[in-house]
């Protein structure tokens, strides 16, 4: 499920979000978490497994989010990491997938490498 936060779209739409300049992270998270479009902020997010880390090197491309791929280093949890969450750095929720390749990943003290293909959502 890939999912687009209202708080997100919003910042957006009002142009408080630049997605190629701006200070956007990941946080890996547990089934702990379930996602909701009632969802504003990082406060709202529980079983973080991992982040926040920098999203890099991100552009749109014909109306799509991408950003280089992420590594989440030396990452020790006992819960699996199912899904991404993409989030300014300030805590407005962007959004939720749990189409990654390779997810859901347990953790073993190694990098866990996330890459969205093709994109990471659409505008």
């Amino acid at each position: 499920m890939k999912l687009r936060y209202p708080a997100g779209r919003q910042a957006f739409g009002e142009a408080r979000i630049n997605w190629p300049k701006g200070a956007i992270v990941a946080y890996l998270v547990s089934e702990e978490y379930h996602a909701s479009d009632k969802h504003r902020g990082v406060g709202d997010l529980r079983g973080v497994v991992a982040g926040p880390i920098d999203v890099e090197k991100r552009t749109i491309v014909d109306g799509y989010a991408k950003a280089s791929p992420m590594k989440f280093q030396r990452v020790r949890a006992d819960r699996k990491a199912v899904a991404v969450v993409i989030s300014e750095k300030n805590g407005t929720l962007i959004a939720y997938s749990d189409e990654v390749r390779n997810f859901p990943v347990q953790p073993n003290g190694g990098d866990i490498d996330v890459k969205f293909d093709p994109h990471i959502f659409r505008l």
